[in-house]
């Protein structure tokens, strides 16, 4: 059981006060009625009232994924609206997201083009473009060829040396 008020004849025999042995309530410094909560805040679209509801994405999330999930909820809850109401996102970060990625993979597959193009121009040969950009996916960094040897003593500075290796690119 709660003794939290539920109707206003509970709110006007609350005490407020007690004066000289006499309790106050607020029925007797206030008129307690049913009434309507302010509007705090007010939210429109399209010249017409409105409800907005955020969703942020927790750290680590996947806006997109996020974006789909809640969209199959509201698709769902659509119809308890009732004739007239609709939902519709008014700003929504997923596309942005979606389009960050896709001018991601042009400006890679644009970039790609353009060093095939330049060491094209540069090494006139067909042959060593095609070869120059397998080199570095399969030399790795336990497999590159270079390894480091002895420091020479005095010097400060690294001596390399190149293993050969077995097959020809």
């Amino acid at each position: 059981m709660s003794g939290a008020p539920k109707t206003p004849a509970d709110i006007e025999q609350i005490v407020v006060d007690n004066r000289s042995g006499t309790p106050i309530t607020v029925a007797q410094v206030a008129t307690v009625h049913d009434a309507l909560e302010p509007k705090t805040s007010i939210v429109s679209a399209n010249g017409q009232d409105a409800v907005l509801l955020n969703v942020y994405a927790q750290r680590g999330g996947n806006i997109v994924q996020i974006y789909h999930e809640v969209n199959a909820v509201l698709d769902r809850e659509a119809k308890a609206l009732g004739a007239g109401a609709t939902m519709e996102p008014y700003w929504n970060q997923a596309t942005l997201v979606a389009d960050a990625v896709t001018n991601l993979r042009d400006a890679i597959v644009i970039g790609a083009i353009l060093a095939v193009l330049v060491m094209w121009f540069f090494l006139g040969s067909i042959r060593s473009t095609l070869v120059a950009p397998t080199v570095p996916p399969r030399a790795g960094p336990d497999r590159s060829g270079i390894r480091q040897s002895h420091r020479r003593r005095g010097s400060g500075l690294a001596a390399w040396s190149v293993r050969r290796h077995a097959r020809c690119l």
